[in-house]
């Protein structure tokens, strides 16, 4: 469990925002490091 919430708060600051501006609609996101990704790809198998 005390893995699980390290990754929870190592991912919170990695949150895609969506601005609208008048009829467009801009997403702002911060890429994920690489070791962040990695482990996402082991969590949900993403590599096979």
């Amino acid at each position: 469990m005390r893995i699980a919430r390290k990754l929870v708060k190592a991912l919170r600051r990695y949150r895609t925002v969506q601005i609208k501006a008048g009829n467009e609609t801009v997403t702002a996101e911060d890429p994920l490091p690489d070791g962040i990704r990695a482990v996402l790809d082991a969590i949900y198998d993403r590599t096979n």
